[in-house]
């Protein structure tokens, strides 16, 4: 009875926690994207430079990467992520802020110029 339960308990427990390995923010993928999912790394690494004060590495992290790779060996940045609007065109916040600021590629001019002191930042 008891260890029955316990075990049955213990079983699905298991079989939750290994799907869930593989899942990203709940999400499980059908294809593997866990060199996408690595950009999050060079977002962190961004992140803790510009806390830190160190913009030309937050800048460097942002604009060279270093964690995600692309299928023909390249690294994924942030960066191509913010320049690459023909991609995000037609996504909603994406139209609305390019519009607004009028600048295909507002996010880069932003990020850049806060990185590099060359902005009123």
């Amino acid at each position: 009875g008891a260890a029955l339960a316990i075990l049955v308990t213990l079983s699905h427990t298991l079989t939750f926690a290994i799907a869930d390995e593989d899942a990203i923010a709940g999400y499980t993928p059908l294809n593997d994207v866990t060199e996408h999912a690595k950009i999050d790394l060079d977002m962190e690494s961004t992140s803790d430079a510009a806390k830190s004060g160190n913009f030309s590495g937050a800048y460097r992290w942002y604009s060279q990467g270093g964690n995600s790779v692309k299928s023909d060996g390249s690294k994924r940045t942030i960066q191509g992520f913010s320049t690459s609007f023909t991609k995000l065109q037609g996504e909603k916040w994406y139209d609305i802020f390019a519009a607004y600021w009028n600048d295909d590629t507002y996010a880069d001019a932003f990020t850049s110029s806060a990185c590099l002191g060359t902005g009123d930042f």
